[in-house]
């Protein structure tokens, strides 16, 4: 049989094909092809691939393959059957390919003209999805991504083949915005282009309504329309500039109308500043405060607008209010007894001479010195188990005497005169706490204490006089006063309990006013936080020190009901509440707005609850405009994070970050030893701060003197040498109280570095610059019981993060120059810092030099003017000897790098003389001694210390030899 002729619809099923002398092997009917074996098979055209004929020598065979890539061979076949086999089927797939291509055809059309209508659709659209010469925003980008992906992922090659040429230019632009939803380093180079060109607008803009020209930087800042825009404004850089810019260009170029733009600032001040710079055109723009606003949201939704208290109006007040409260906590036996524990048992978290976070004896003589331990009689005492001792002494009425001389003279060549720490008045005993453990050991790194108490006890077996000890591992225990009642029983001391009330009353201004400031704080971060009582319940007992966190919350929740009814008694809300339930109503949806921009200025001090107001007020199509510094972040007290400004993409959405680096204010001799410190702290944002001014009259200019009046006087003589009549002066200090260490006239320029900022003058005096408690920085930690509700310390290890960020701002409100005096025996380590890393700051006056022993002491003249000293002596007792070479100054030793680098320096600057360096400790000078047995001489190390220090010594003869 043969299939020369196509196959006829007669003939359809009548192809059998047969191996020879057996059964039907297949048959095929033009659709299918049904092979029989042990079961029918049966595949259709479109199952099947294409066929191969295979014509061998006796039996033949078609092998058909599958479109799933399998392969069937029909084989024994008669070569007539075969051909007519292959020939059938490759005829019937040849047909139902015409077919299928056909359809396909028409289907491809179709799809085709039905792609067509949604591409002309969609581009008609992307005018409201991308409109032109707008910002793309990263919200525009993802709502638009799903749209046009819609269309493209449908435009296969076959299918854009088919469009009329209108249509592909239509996709071709489609495909162009594609390119920019999907990938944001296109939309950041298209936003850019865009930024670039509407620069120039911007400019226009704010000159047509009477600013002068924003700069290049300050109008592409301007021109950035991100969902946030972020702009990093450093030091007179024009953060208000460019704030009422961004007005300006919304306004004039972007067609949106001011009632439209909210304008939050962090203070009345600053609000009246941008409302001041405001032409007509601008002046429906709302702007507010955060508390303003917030009073407004709740007035205008519960019909009721509420009053602020006059107590709780400004922070003299609120400080007044406080006290008074504690005044009335004192007439409860309960609260008294508080007070009074936690007032002056617990001014500090307590930290043992064992904390292994304390790793030698001058880092707990510092911590203590900083947490300024005063008994309940004023007395300043060296350790939390004395504050302890000190106390107990007073409760019950047992009179003494704190650091009294010894009664019999101790005073030789190396120790002074000896002063037992605690002398019973009228029973001739001394109490002597010393920082030892249960096997009468020092703590690790406290050299020569063991010989010290050694030294005491035989004083007092000597003299035969009675000696009480207590020890550290006592106050660990919990046993400390048990074990010092049970001695002082057995000597006879009587005692009688004095009335908590009687003690509490005792207690001086400075206790009071650090616990009302204590309570202020407690409740500033508490409402911030928006934090519940339970949660900080709940931190209290895993705080590191849970009976003082337990003592102080009694006292904070007598302060807290006074607070909340004086609120309630007259029905009125404070300033937090008003940022709080302003952000509940909006949440709930009570009040709503039509703002389409929200401008933030001071972004800086932002806190958790001015967060989550800005984030309440977030809508479809609205942006943040955030303008600030994190370089002069300085209100954490009042709640600001400034974590929250470089996270705010977590709490607001997508963030472009702008830097604006131009400073106005002075010149680089400010600008890049400033920029320079701010950034040693490695979680501020890196920027580049650069001035457009010329060199300056001065810039930094460090004055040492050890009377910060005189200093002061310095800087003011040298700043009337300089200034022209119209010239300003600004005077700042770390604290208020410094203002009385100025002249009359000069007291009327004064201003607290916090006060100051924002403010600027052509000179600037900075005074505090001194390594003391209340100095700059302050070494005053926060009490750690504000962690129960502040939030985390955000560049926490980083030492004196917001105090570094605070002296940035007191350095750069000078224009011209910004005179920094400090005190040249215990000098701010800010200074020798700056000192270090900026060379061209300039010194009147010469510091003392720092411990290379402890790093944290100064080394200053002793008493017989024979050596430096350290200031954290008797802790530290490195010295530095007087110089062999010309006698007049001291021989300092510095590590450059590593100790192996150590070398030595004279104090006098007109002497090059070079000391050896101790080859052993590196810390110390060979020093030539003497021996008193046999008058042979000897070097050694000037940190031997009568042999509890180093204990190196060499031959006289080669003291350059190892």
């Amino acid at each position: 049989m043969t299939t020369d002729q196509p196959i006829s619809a007669e003939a359809k099923g009548l192809y059998k094909f047969f191996n020879p002398g057996r059964p039907t092997k297949a048959e095929y009917d033009g659709q299918t092809l049904r092979i029989f074996g042990d079961g029918i098979k049966s595949f259709a055209n479109r199952q099947i691939d294409f066929v191969d004929l295979d014509l061998r020598w006796m039996h033949h065979a078609v092998v058909v393959t599958l479109r799933d890539g399998n392969s069937i061979e029909l084989s024994g076949l008669t070569e007539p059957d075969a051909k007519a086999l292959h020939a059938a089927l490759s005829d019937g797939l040849r047909r139902d390919r015409e077919t299928e291509a056909k359809e396909h055809q028409a289907w491809l059309q179709g799809q085709a003209s039905a792609i067509a209508a949604d591409i002309h659709a969609l581009h008609t659209e992307l005018t409201t999805l991308l409109p032109k010469e707008r910002f793309v925003r990263k919200s525009h980008a993802t709502a638009a991504a799903p749209r046009i992906q819609a269309v493209t992922s449908r435009c296969t090659p076959e299918l854009v083949a088919k469009l009329d040429p209108e249509t592909s230019k239509l996709l071709a632009d489609i495909v162009a915005a594609e390119t920019v939803v999907t990938d944001d380093t296109r939309r950041d180079q298209a936003n850019q282009r865009l930024v670039q060109a509407q620069a120039k607008l911007a400019q226009s803009a704010a000159v047509n309504l009477g600013y002068r020209a924003l700069t290049q930087e300050q109008a592409e800042a301007v021109a950035t329309d991100e969902d946030v825009t972020l702009v990093a404004a450093g030091a007179g850089t024009g953060k208000t500039t460019v704030i009422t810019g961004k007005l300006a260009h919304l306004v004039a170029n972007q067609k949106v109308d001011p009632k439209h733009v909210l304008v939050l600032a962090y203070n009345t001040d600053a609000a009246a500043e941008i409302r001041k710079r405001l032409p007509d055109e601008l002046s429906d723009a709302d702007v507010a405060t955060f508390h303003s606003f917030g009073l407004r949201v709740i007035g205008e939704a519960t019909g009721e607008r509420p009053s602020i208290p006059n107590e709780v109006q400004e922070q003299f007040a609120l400080r007044r209010t406080m006290q008074d409260f504690i005044n009335q906590m004192m007439l409860d036996d309960h609260l008294a007894r508080a007070i009074l524990n936690f007032s002056v048992n617990m001014p500090a978290e307590y930290r043992s001479p064992f904390d292994t976070a304390i790793e030698t004896e001058a880092d707990y003589r510092q911590y203590v010195k900083n947490s300024e331990l005063r008994t309940v009689k004023g007395e300043l005492v060296k350790s939390f188990e004395e504050l302890t001792i000190a106390n107990w002494l007073a409760a019950n009425d047992v009179e003494y005497e704190y650091e009294r001389q010894y009664e019999h003279h101790t005073a030789n060549s190396r120790y002074r005169q000896y002063q037992p720490d605690f002398y019973l008045t009228n029973h001739g005993i001394y109490i002597e706490h010393f920082a030892l453990d249960e096997d009468g050991k020092a703590p690790p790194g406290w050299t020569g204490y063991e010989d010290g108490v050694a030294w005491k006890r035989e004083q007092h077996r000597t003299n035969e006089t009675t000696l009480v000890e207590t020890y550290s591992w006592e106050h660990r225990e919990g046993v400390l006063l048990s074990k010092l009642e049970e001695q002082l029983d057995q000597l006879h001391v009587s005692r009688r309990q004095v009335p908590a009330q009687e003690l509490v009353n005792d207690l001086n201004a400075i206790q009071i006013s650090q616990l009302a400031d204590l309570l202020i704080h407690f409740l500033n971060h508490t409402k911030s936080s928006n934090i519940s009582q339970a949660e900080v319940d709940g931190r209290a007992t895993a705080s590191r020190d849970p009976r003082r966190a337990g003592e102080f919350l009694k006292i904070w929740r007598g302060a807290k009901e006074r607070y909340d009814a004086l609120l309630q008694e007259q029905g009125a809300i404070d300033f937090h509440d008003m940022i709080n339930e302003a952000t509940a109503i909006i949440n709930r949806r009570q009040w709503d707005h039509s703002y389409t921009h929200v401008l933030i200025d001071e972004f800086q001090d932002i806190s958790a609850g001015r967060m989550s107001l800005a984030k309440a007020l977030m809508r479809e199509g609205m942006a943040y405009f955030l303008v600030g510094d994190d370089w002069q972040s300085i209100y954490r007290f009042t709640g600001s994070q400034v974590r929250l400004f470089n996270e705010v993409q977590d709490y607001l959405g997508f963030t472009k970050r702008v830097d604006l680096t131009e400073t106005f204010r002075f010149s680089d001799d400010i600008a890049q030893p400033s920029a320079r410190f701010v950034q040693q702290n490695p979680v501020q944002t890196r920027r580049a701060l650069k001035s457009v001014n010329a060199p300056g009259d001065g810039g930094l200019v460090v004055i040492a003197d050890g009377d910060q009046r005189q200093g002061a006087r310095t800087a003011l003589d040298e700043i009337r040498a300089r200034r022209n009549a119209e010239d300003s002066t600004l005077i700042l200090g770390r604290f208020r109280r410094s203002r009385e260490n100025l002249p009359g006239w000069a007291q009327r320029h004064f201003s607290t570095v916090h006060g100051a900022k924002g403010r600027e003058a052509d000179y600037v005096v900075v005074l505090d610059l001194a390594d003391d408690i209340y100095g700059f920085p302050c070494l005053r930690e926060d009490d750690p019981l504000l962690d129960l509700v502040a939030p985390p310390l955000d560049d926490s290890p980083f030492p004196n993060a917001e105090e570094r960020r605070l002296f940035y701002v007191g350095m750069t409100r000078g224009k011209k120059a910004t005179y920094l005096v400090a005190d040249p025996n215990r000098p701010s380590p800010f200074i020798r810092e700056l000192l270090q890393i900026a060379p061209e700051v300039r010194e009147l006056g010469r510091l003392s030099p720092g411990c290379p022993s402890c790093k944290g002491g100064h080394l200053v003249r002793s008493q017989t003017g024979n050596s430096l000293r350290c200031t954290n002596y008797p802790a530290c007792q490195h010295m530095a000897p007087r110089c062999t070479a010309c006698r007049a100054g001291y021989a300092l030793v510095s590590q450059n790098g590593t100790r192996k680098d150590a070398e030595t320096r004279c104090t006098n600057g007109a002497c090059q003389h070079r000391e050896q360096v101790c080859p052993s400790c590196r810390r110390g000078v060979l020093t030539l001694r003497s021996n008193a047995t046999n008058n042979s001489r000897f070097w050694a190390c000037s940190e031997w210390q009568g042999g509890t220090g180093c204990t190196f010594t060499k031959d006289a003869k080669r003291p350059d030899s190892e």
